[in-house]
């Protein structure tokens, strides 16, 4: 019988111990918690590096099986170029300590909110060959234009949230139809946790 107690106490002292990401994602009290990130990587072939998001972390929603509601959105504009919308509930989310995988089952007919913000190059292609007003005209023509919405058919986001710090990355695919071709969007993620995020917010290192 002694044999068997000291078994089952060095069981429970060894057991992993799985409420770790519910103490760091979620504040005391199960509230959400809000991380102001940094988006760095490609759209296609363009470059582009400082994009801001805000990450909020909440409980699930009601008869869901997620264990978390994640939603992702540009910050300060939520439409700006290369910044992305994500919202958890329509992903498959797991969740192993701290953390947080969510697949974006390929699909070309359900619709979904997910989507990234991407300048189309038809948007912006001058007319013969590239000169110094030509190249102005194009500037003032990218701080004009909107960028296009692109319904994600496909992604992966993963994130590893501690201490108030977030990393991760993430990668979308979807169909321009602006430009008719499919557009690859990824980025690397980086960012901390805010008590309140204002529009001139910026992420600092």
């Amino acid at each position: 019988m002694n044999a068997l107690v000291c078994l089952t106490f060095i069981a429970l002292v060894c057991m992993p111990d799985f409420s770790f990401g519910e103490d760091t994602l979620l504040d005391s009290g199960r509230f959400s918690s809000r991380y102001l990130l940094q988006l760095s990587g490609n759209a296609n072939n363009e470059r582009f590096t400082g994009v801001g998001a805000v990450l909020t972390v909440s409980p699930p929603s009601s008869n869901h099986s997620n264990p978390y509601l994640l939603i992702i959105e540009g910050f300060p504009r939520k439409n700006s170029r290369n910044t992305f919308f994500l919202n958890s509930d329509e992903t498959e989310m797991t969740v192993l300590f701290d953390e947080i995988t969510c697949d974006i089952k390929r699909s070309y007919t359900r619709d979904s909110s997910i989507h990234f913000y991407f300048l189309s190059p038809r948007l912006l292609k001058p007319g013969g060959m590239t000169t110094h007003k030509e190249q102005e005209r194009e500037e003032a023509a990218e701080a004009a234009i909107v960028p296009v919405p692109v319904p994600v058919q496909a992604g992966k986001l993963k994130l590893r949230i501690r201490s108030g710090r977030v990393t991760g990355h993430i990668w979308l695919n979807g169909y321009d139809s602006v430009e008719n071709s499919y557009v690859r969007y990824s980025a690397q993620i980086a960012g901390r946790k805010v008590i309140h995020v204002e529009p001139g917010d910026k992420l600092r290192k």
